[in-house]
């Protein structure tokens, strides 16, 4: 694979192909997420929640009192060949990221979010649930980018 220097402002170090691709997956990960969230009358709840794409899907579950108030998710990568790699995500709740950050992983992409932490309340009952992720996979040279997804939090 051939490199290309980008000779603008900011960018004085070669940008390699994958380079570029992570860029472009960054910029949809932050349009996405910047998109007003909607109607939570017109949103299923976040109860087995699933939504299907070509690749895989993003799946979100509530597990509610008495137990404890938590949201799980994961978003599943078909090919298991396809699933290690780097990924970046933002949880969204009613548009506003209360979580976001990169990570390697070997497998799929899949966390939790309690309703309060000790830094505050992170979601109510009622509240929109939303992934915005990408992922690089090398295998293949692509990105993939989790397709639209949002929930209502029963």
């Amino acid at each position: 694979m051939h490199t290309r220097e980008l000779t603008s402002r900011g960018f004085s170090r070669p940008i390699t192909p994958r380079g570029v691709l992570l860029l472009v997956g960054i910029v949809v990960v932050l349009v996405t997420g910047r998109c007003a969230p909607a109607k939570a009358s017109l949103l299923p709840t976040c109860l087995n929640y699933e939504q299907r794409e070509e690749f895989g899907s993003v799946l979100v579950d509530t597990r509610v009192p008495p137990t404890f108030d938590y949201v799980t998710w994961l978003w599943n990568i078909d090919d298991p060949t396809e699933r290690s790699g780097y990924y970046e995500y933002s949880i969204l709740i009613n548009g506003r990221v209360v979580e976001s950050r990169p990570q390697m992983k070997d497998d799929n992409l899949h966390s939790g979010l309690p309703a309060s932490t000790e830094q505050g309340v992170n979601w109510r009952h009622g509240d929109t649930f939303a992934l915005r992720a990408m992922h690089l996979s090398e295998a293949q040279n692509a990105i993939y980018v989790a397709a639209a997804n949002a929930c209502v939090i029963p």
